[in-house]
C-alpha cells in the first residue's frame, strides 16, 4: 500500500514539477504533497514512512526516469534548483539531527540486542568482500578503493524507517526497532574504522583480481 500510493503521489506531483521550476515556493509545495501522501496512506491503513520514501526516490530521480518513460521529454526540468537544494539542505539537517538524538534514546542497553543489531553487521562485511570482488571485476581499481567500497556498509534512515514496518504489522516485537537502532550504530563505527585503516593505504592497482 504504501509503495503504491507513493508512486501514485510522485507520478502526480511530476506533472506540476516543470510549472514549479524556479518558483521559490516549489520545495514548500513538495513538502505539503509529501504530508499528503503520509496522510492518504495512513487512513488506507498502509506504512506512511515507505509512501514518502517511495515518492521521493522517484522524484528525485525524475530527470534520468521520464526521458526513459516518455520519449521527447525535457531532463532539465525536473533537476531540482539552487533554491531548492539550499532548503534541502537545511531539512536534511533538522531531520538528521532529530534521527541521532532518536537512535541515542532508542538504542538499546541489553547485551543481547546490542549483538542482534551488531552481528549482521559484520556477516554484511564479510558478504561484501566477494560481492566488491565480482562486481568490479575488471573495472582496474586500485586496492585502496576496491576495500573502501568494502568497507562501505553503514545504514542510516531508511534502515530506522524500515524497522517500523514489521511491527506495525504485528511481525517483529517492540525489541525489533532498538536491534536495528544497535545495526545502525555497528555498522557507522565499521565504517568510520575502515574508512581510518584504508585511508592508510597506497593508491596501487590490485592485481589479485
Amino acid at each position: 500500500m504504501g509503495v503504491g500510493v507513493g508512486a501514485v503521489g510522485a507520478s502526480a506531483v511530476l506533472f506540476v514539477v516543470p510549472a514549479l521550476k524556479g518558483n521559490p515556493h516549489a520545495y514548500t509545495a513538495f513538502l505539503a504533497a509529501m504530508l499528503l501522501v503520509y496522510g492518504v496512506t495512513s487512513q488506507l491503513n498502509g506504512n506512511g514512512a515507505m509512501a514518502v520514501l517511495t515518492a521521493a526516490l522517484l522524484m528525485g530521480n525524475a530527470s534520468s526516469l521520464v526521458p526513459r518513460l516518455i520519449p521527447g521529454a525535457d531532463a532539465q526540468a525536473f533537476v531540482t534548483d539552487q533554491s531548492a537544494r539550499a532548503m534541502q539542505s537545511q531539512m536534511s539537517f533538522f531531520i538528521k539531527s532529530f534521527f541521532f538524538v532518536l537512535i541515542g534514546l532508542m538504542f538499546p542497553t541489553s547485551l543481547r540486542l546490542i549483538l542482534l543489531g551488531a552481528v549482521p553487521v559484520l556477516l554484511l562485511l564479510a558478504a561484501r568482500i566477494p560481492a566488491v570482488r565480482l562486481a568490479t571485476l575488471g573495472l582496474g581499481l586500485s586496492r585502496k578503493q576496491s576495500w573502501l567500497l568494502t568497507v562501505a556498509v553503514p545504514r542510516g534512515l531508511a534502515a530506522g524507517v524500515l524497522s517500523a514496518i514489521p511491527v506495525h504489522y504485528g511481525f517483529a516485537g517492540p525489541d525489533f526497532p532498538p536491534a536495528i537502532f544497535s545495526l545502525i550504530v555497528t555498522s557507522i563505527l565499521v565504517f568510520c574504522l575502515g574508512v581510518a585503516l584504508v585511508g592508510r593505504m597506497s593508491d596501487e592497482a590490485d592485481t589479485s583480481a
